[in-house]
């Protein structure tokens, strides 16, 4: 059966669309979102975020792509392509509104320290 630390658990997550709001106002939006998790034996868990295009607070952002990562309460997103951009939450304490807020300040953060996709050579025509 093997040990505990070799067991290792997986799972997929689509939200299509996806709308989170707060008091009635619309936070997060965005046509669909997926999400990954991997965890092995006591290792914190792990997983890649993304959301091809959204509205953040009303602001558009597009290419959302993140490692996220889980480690006592502390919630980090990365650029999947590069260490460029990178911002953290302790969400440790972090319960029904303040989460919310928490987790919004960080999806902010990362998207204002994540440089604009560059534009496609069919836009450059």
């Amino acid at each position: 059966a093997g040990s505990s630390a070799d067991r290792a658990r997986h799972a997929s997550l689509a939200a299509v669309p996806l709308e989170v709001s707060q008091g009635g106002q619309p936070v997060l939006s965005a046509p669909g979102a997926t999400a990954t998790l991997e965890s092995r034996g006591a290792e914190p868990p792990t997983g890649r975020l993304a959301i091809p295009s959204g509205k953040l607070k009303g602001a558009p952002f597009q290419d959302v792509l993140a490692d996220w990562s889980l480690d006592k309460g502390v919630l980090t997103l990365s650029r999947a392509d590069t260490a460029d951009a990178r911002a953290s939450a302790d969400l440790s304490e972090a319960r029904g509104q303040a989460l919310v807020d928490a987790l919004t300040k960080l999806l902010q953060d990362f998207l204002s320290a994540t440089p604009p996709p560059a534009p496609s050579a069919a836009a450059l025509r």
